[in-house]
């Protein structure tokens, strides 16, 4: 290639920057920055200068709060190097008096910044002096994200709510960007009904109220009721807060297991679980009217009135014990009997027991024989 054409490719490379742009060049692209609350934020602006240069400052601004202001100002070093003089420091106004300290003063404007907060949204300014007096400067707009958060979870009304009542609860949350709207679980399921209002409470503090028609108001809504929200700054991390609803309602059947198989003369554990409130005061179980009593080893019998379970374990099964079996619960509310029954497996066809005693009486006379014949 003509050495010409590489003089002038070079030249061109070179004067990219320094001769349209001066001698000090911001490398750093403008744009849209997001920081996290509380934690720490380098504010970064690269650039570039000559040898035959000397950087003389750089300054980090606010646009429209001026007590966030860092400014470097440097002496000149030989090889166009400098060092630091003076820094003033950001945002003199907090407690601390020290939230912020620059660093790379060489190529970079850098400003780490402690403890993001809410304060510290906004449009920034990044500008950079050179001793020839040339400037460039960067715009960067910076959105400080908070994760979802909830502060408080509450029910406008007593914790005994009889069924077929309203009840309304309120889930006061706060978060930046905007969470997303409340979720709403009943225990471990997803809950869809109900009416809800949003509200903007102010200061990225916000509200939903849900509240619950008579029609929804009935035992299986009783329990835990957790909110659940979330933005980008949670990390796929959901917020939570839960609180109990307690509806005064009989014991009901709650996921109890309603029939049961075992073979005679093995063993059998039978579950029985009930909703109620106020609180169980009695479970037992019962045979064909007969109370089970329980003896310890052949016959076990275990109860959780708090949780509503009690486990019915029978070991070596006998005929009698297979049938139509009653979990008897019962509250200051009422009482219910859950009913299970156990049947026996299917014992062997009658043909195979009955080729198989065949074949080992055969077996028998034919070896009596044989000895008789030998002896």
């Amino acid at each position: 290639m003509d050495l010409k054409i590489l003089l002038l490719l070079f030249y061109v490379t070179v004067c990219d920057w320094q001769c349209v742009y001066g001698k000090v060049k911001i490398v750093t692209m403008p744009g849209k920055k997001t920081a996290h609350f509380d934690k720490t934020y380098t504010f970064s602006c690269e650039f570039m200068f000559t040898d035959n240069d000397r950087l003389l400052r750089w300054e980090w601004y606010h646009k429209t709060d001026t007590s966030k202001v860092m400014i470097m100002t440097y002496q000149a070093g030989a090889g166009g190097l400098a060092t630091v003089v003076k820094g003033e420091m950001w945002d003199n106004s907090t407690s601390n008096g020290k939230t912020a300290k620059a660093r790379s003063p060489e190529s970079s404007a850098q400003v780490e910044v402690l403890d993001m907060q809410e304060r510290d949204n906004g449009g920034y300014l990044c500008l950079v002096m050179s001793e020839e007096t040339d400037v460039d400067t960067m715009d960067m707009k910076l959105e400080v994200s908070k994760p979802a958060e909830i502060y408080d979870l509450s029910v406008n009304r007593s914790m005994n709510i009889e069924e077929h009542d309203v009840i309304g609860i309120d889930c006061k949350y706060s978060g930046i960007p905007e969470p997303s709207k409340p979720i709403w679980w009943v225990n471990d399921d997803i809950f869809r009904g109900g009416n809800r209002t949003s509200e903007n409470l102010g200061n990225n503090n916000f509200k939903q109220h849900l509240t619950l028609f008579p029609s929804e108001v009935t035992w299986e809504l009783h329990g835990r009721w957790t909110c659940s929200v979330e933005n980008p700054a949670n990390d796929n991390q959901p917020a939570t807060k839960s609180t109990s609803i307690n509806i005064i309602h009989e014991p009901m059947n709650d996921g109890t297991i309603n029939q049961y198989e075992a073979p005679y003369g093995g063993g059998i554990t039978m579950f029985c679980s009930v909703s109620a409130w106020p609180t169980l005061t009695a479970l037992s179980w019962r045979r064909g009217g007969t109370p089970i009593k329980a003896d310890g080893s052949r016959i076990v019998v275990a109860n959780s009135l708090e949780y509503g379970r009690s486990t019915l374990m029978i070991k070596e099964l006998a005929m009698t014990d297979f049938g139509l079996y009653n979990c008897i619960a019962m509250n200051k509310k009422g009482t219910k009997a859950i009913e299970i029954q156990l049947n026996e497996n299917d014992p062997p066809p009658a043909s195979f027991n009955g080729a198989h005693k065949l074949n080992t009486i055969s077996i028998i006379t034919i070896v009596t024989a044989i000895i008789r014949l030998l002896f």
